[in-house]
């Protein structure tokens, strides 16, 4: 995996290319190995493995959606998606990655 001006590209035996659903599992074994490793500072290391689930997650949506179209599967997709990090939420709480996907999907 590169990236290349904020756009993430997956080298395979095909070639380079943007990540797919079939890469969505490298992506997030990536994370992990990224979490686990003591190399670097921790705040960058964490910002970069957000940005690859978020990647991964938009795989996965775009995914679901495509199985089935309509807009409530969309509706679900995101507020599956949107998990607050805290018992005691906000009222109105919207994780950052919820608005990201509404962007993109």
């Amino acid at each position: 995996m590169s990236d290349k001006c904020g756009q993430l590209f997956v080298h395979d035996e095909e070639g380079a290319g943007t990540p797919t659903h079939k890469h969505r599992d490298a992506i997030i074994a990536r994370v992990i190995h990224d979490l686990k490793s003591e190399n670097g500072n921790m705040l960058k290391r964490l910002g970069r493995c957000m940005g690859l689930l978020q990647v991964a997650a938009e795989i996965e949506a775009v995914d679901q959606i495509c199985e089935s179209e309509c807009e409530r599967c969309r509706e679900s997709i995101l507020s599956d998606f949107d998990n607050p990090p805290f018992k005691n939420a906000p009222i109105g709480w919207i994780s950052p990655g919820v608005k990201y996907l509404k962007r993109r999907i």
